[in-house]
């Protein structure tokens, strides 16, 4: 316990101040100065806050604080207690665009010991990051965005497959997320040449959800499509389908024409 605080006051201290051992009391400011002696209706609430004053008041501490909650051993060993962080840190950073939060937080969706650890696969956190990413601002929506690299398809298509459905169930307006779907859905290659149908359709999918998607969809819908990657191709129409894309119809009955 930090500050050497115990009794019943220690279970009022912020869960993010608690994860800070002996080491750390002259690198983060004093839990009780930030808190002001506050009452909070919910633990929630008393969380959001103190996120919100290390931010706005003690800036020289805020990256090491994320980084101190933000850790793979969590990850693995106790998500919940991960989970609640990174949603208690989104509702402190959501419209910031803070670059600090953006940056930390993209380590769970960029960094294969998270995405791709061997010791455990943790699809809520994952869909909690992508979902805190975008609500942080445009700089999360490009820390998400960096996460759609091959690399990241070949290792955890899953991963991905997660994020898209995120990214489509924000129905957020972005550039470079809409171009990430589109380079899962049309582009990524697994080792062997292949491609992963979860990736494809869900990518499709979230891409028909977000504005201008079905324009980005269209363009991509090409004849050498069909002849390059028949299966990826069949993938795409099974998600148009699904999606009941009915301003896309004249652009399979044209590239079935072509094929037959």
């Amino acid at each position: 316990m930090i500050l050497g605080i115990c009794g019943a006051f220690a279970a009022n201290l912020p869960d993010s101040a608690r994860h800070l051992d002996a080491t750390d009391t002259n690198s983060f400011p004093d839990p009780i100065e930030v808190l002001g002696g506050r009452a909070f209706a919910t633990p929630f609430d008393r969380e959001v806050y103190y996120l919100k004053r290390v931010r706005e008041a003690y800036p020289s501490y805020w990256a090491s604080l994320l980084g101190a909650n933000i850790l793979v051993s969590d990850y693995v060993v106790a998500p919940d207690k991960l989970q609640k962080f990174i949603d208690e840190l989104g509702e402190a950073a959501a419209g910031t665009d803070d670059p600090v939060a953006a940056t930390s937080l993209a380590v769970v969706t960029s960094d294969a010991t998270f995405y791709a650890n061997t010791n455990a696969f943790r699809a809520e956190i994952l869909r909690a990051a992508a979902r805190q990413l975008i609500r942080i601002g445009p700089r999360g929506r490009v820390s998400l965005a960096q996460a759609f690299v091959e690399n990241h398809y070949r290792q955890s298509p899953e991963s991905l497959e997660i994020f898209a459905e995120v990214i489509g169930q924000s129905g957020v307006t972005d550039p470079k997320l809409s171009s990430a779907l589109a380079a899962t859905a049309f582009t990524f290659t697994a080792t062997n040449g292949g491609s992963f149908p979860g990736c494809t359709q869900n990518a499709v999918a979230a891409l028909l959800r977000l504005p201008g998607g079905v324009g980005v969809v269209r363009e991509k819908l090409e004849p050498n499509t069909i002849f390059d990657d028949p299966g990826r191709y069949q993938d795409v129409v099974r998600a148009i389908a699904s999606a009941k894309a009915e301003s896309l119809r004249p652009d399979l009955v044209r590239l079935e024409s072509v094929s037959s």
